[in-house]
Formats: C-alpha cells, sequence, structure tokens
C-alpha cells in the first residue's frame, strides 16, 4: 500500500506527461501537457489475449490544443535534449522502425484503422511463445505458473491474490 507514493516522494526529481490531472501528475515536478489521441497521428499496439498483434491506427481528427504535443513527440524532442539517438528524427520515422519488421510503412497504414497479424492457435503447443521453441509457456518452468518462482526469488508472495482496492465500497465504506 502506497508504495508507489513512496516511491515519487524518494526520488530528486519527477516530471510526467498526461493529459488527465491524476493523483501521481500531482505529484510531479514538472509536468507536460500531453494531447489526445483525437489530436494526433499515432499506433497503438495491443498484444494481450486474443488479440497479439493487432495495431491499431489513430487519426488526427483535431489540432492539439493549447500548447499540447503527443506523448512520441515529446519523449522525441527530450531524447534529442539529452543527446540520445534512437536513429530516428520524427515521429513518422519512428513509426517507420516499429512498423520495419512488417515490412510496411507509416505512409502505407496511415489511411487504414486496423493491422492483423493472422491468429496462431495453440501456440503454446508448436513452440511459439518460447525463446528456445520448446512447447510450453514462456516461463522457467514451461508451464502456467500460479506458483512464481520468479516472485519467490524477489521476496514477493509467490501465489496470486486479491488485494480490495483501497477506495472501495469494503475498504472506504464511508466514502461510499
Amino acid at each position: 500500500r502506497n508504495l508507489a507514493y513512496k516511491a515519487l516522494m524518494a526520488a530528486d526529481f519527477t516530471f510526467a506527461i498526461d493529459h488527465f490531472m491524476t493523483p501521481s501528475i500531482e505529484l510531479s515536478d514538472i509536468v507536460l501537457p500531453a494531447c489526445t489521441w483525437i489530436e494526433r497521428d499515432g499506433m497503438n499496439f495491443f498484444r494481450a489475449g486474443v488479440v497479439t498483434g493487432l495495431v491499431g491506427i489513430e487519426h488526427q481528427a483535431v489540432l492539439p490544443l493549447a500548447e499540447s504535443r503527443s506523448d512520441q513527440e515529446i519523449a522525441l524532442l527530450i531524447t534529442k535534449r539529452l543527446g540520445l539517438n534512437f536513429g530516428w528524427d520524427s515521429v513518422v520515422e519512428m513509426h517507420d522502425a516499429f512498423l520495419k519488421p512488417s515490412g510496411l510503412s507509416w505512409e502505407k497504414v496511415k489511411d487504414i484503422n486496423w493491422l492483423y497479424q493472422p491468429l496462431r492457435p495453440l501456440k503454446h503447443e508448436k513452440g511459439q511463445l518460447r525463446r528456445d521453441g520448446l512447447p510450453g509457456f514462456d516461463t522457467r518452468t514451461g508451464k502456467i505458473e500460479l506458483h512464481s518462482p520468479m516472485l519467490e526469488e524477489m521476496g514477493y508472495d509467490p501465489l496470486p491474490k486479491y488485494v480490495e482496492p483501497p477506495e472501495s465500497p469494503f475498504a472506504s465504506p464511508e466514502l461510499a
């Protein structure tokens, strides 16, 4: 409980990028205003469950308000100011780099809505989830791990458990 708060308060300096004034944003030393998805072109990569390999293409509908910029543009400007070079000079070049393994480019995909990777059912049986190509899951045991040896080695509870959110009808009935 309060682990994120303690970590943010212990940091010498924090900055944040968002378009909502969240509790963690309020603790930041500097807030850089991000524009919303409707104010920028972009891509969302979905990697969970049945939508693995799904890319959503976002289309700018309105100009960004005030001095807001996209998360990608802000990150690019910060890395340039820090003297870091990831090999791209614009957000379009960054999108091209992410798309390169697929043989696509931003120019080819910018006018569509979704990119789908063909579904590959039973990947765990075919060795498509593990780096070594063996059947199973990408865990030390190759199995679904309800008891995680890795978490246990790190000093955490190795079993999943439900933790009631601090602001819920059960944890804080006076708020409800």
